[in-house]
């Protein structure tokens, strides 16, 4: 992604600005963690400081080995997975990418790159679903998405599932996640269109960082500093409107990696052609910071149930009346 606390809500108590599905998924991850013990939170917190990385993600594989039998959609795919967790020290030579088929695709393969996070963006995107639209209208009915920090495309294919009639754009900042993005949404290539920029106040060049191996957290710097960046094309969200003629966006999925303060602070007319939002927040920019900024844009904002920095924003019946001008098959709100 161009680049999760407080938990909030719990199994049968409403979850504002969340699909049913995506409550439901999201109360089932909490509960199977509660299940674990306290042996096995020691454990996983012991592996995650002391131990070698090769050893680390071994013993973390083993204790989600069930949550991983349930997340892929065949049994190649289950031995596929369990290589990328711990992945032996050949396949970084070769370069080479592991396809894994996972149940919420509908059984499309996804390409995964050993000894980066793409393992671990696949397994938090079908378990948590904090990418899915807000809950309220239905997803069959949406027609345009905007996935901003599409990273290697998971969001993306998972949009496109979901959302059978929307087209969909992804952004993405660098330009090697955005190839792979582009391979894995070719099943819906007549919906779905990867642009390679980052999101930026204007349209230009941005510079950004490139963390080794952390290949959802690349993010724009502003000043040079002690590390080595790499330019890349920069897109403002007026110009990537423009691109789509003006037409109406039905949810913003919003993960840039810490562009998001600018971005939602100036050059916002954008704005008044989406219908719904969440973003991902990164650096200090607060929850409360966030809702404030959505709410003087025109949304209704609030914190996102199980994400300690995610916020998501809906507009009244009357706004989306607005908006629509009257079309009537996208008139219903979302829960605020």
């Amino acid at each position: 992604m161009q680049a999760g606390g407080s938990i909030h809500g719990r199994g049968g108590v409403s979850q504002p600005g969340l699909s049913e599905e995506e409550a439901t998924d999201s109360s089932a991850v909490a509960d199977d963690g509660d299940a674990r013990g306290m042996a096995a939170r020691v454990m996983y917190g012991v592996a995650r400081r002391l131990l070698p990385r090769k050893l680390r993600r071994g013993i973390i594989s083993l204790t989600q080995y069930p949550a991983t039998r349930r997340l892929v959609g065949d049994l190649r795919s289950f031995r596929a997975y369990r290589i990328l967790e711990n992945p032996p020290a050949r396949m970084r030579e070769s370069g080479a990418t592991v396809a894994v088929r996972f149940r919420e695709l509908g059984g499309a393969a996804v390409r995964l790159r050993p000894f980066t996070d793409d393992d671990s963006v696949a397994r938090d995107a079908f378990s948590l679903l904090h990418h899915a639209p807000p809950a309220g209208v239905p997803l069959r009915d949406m027609e345009n998405i905007w996935d901003l920090g599409a990273n290697v495309g998971i969001t993306m294919a998972h949009l496109a599932v979901l959302c059978p009639r929307a087209h969909i754009v992804g952004v993405e900042l660098d330009s090697d996640n955005a190839a792979i993005c582009r391979e894995n949404v070719a099943p819906w290539n007549d919906r779905c269109e990867v642009m390679c920029a980052g999101v930026w106040t204007s349209t230009g060049t941005v510079s950004y960082e490139r963390p080794t191996g952390r290949v959802q957290s690349f993010h724009v710097v502003e000043e040079q500093g002690a590390a080595v960046l790499t330019e890349a094309p920069s897109i403002s969200l007026n110009a990537l409107l423009a691109h789509g003629q003006g037409a109406i966006i039905d949810y913003v999925k919003m993960d840039i990696e810490g562009a998001e303060r600018p971005v939602l602070s100036q050059n916002t007319e954008w704005v008044d052609s989406v219908l719904s939002i969440k973003v991902e927040l990164h650096g200090d920019y607060t929850v409360p910071d966030c809702i404030v900024d959505l709410e003087g844009l025109g949304f209704q904002a609030a914190p996102i149930p199980r994400h300690h920095a995610a916020v998501v924003g809906v507009r009244s019946a009357a706004d989306r009346a607005r908006i629509l001008g009257g079309q009537s098959t996208r008139l219903v709100t979302p829960a605020p």
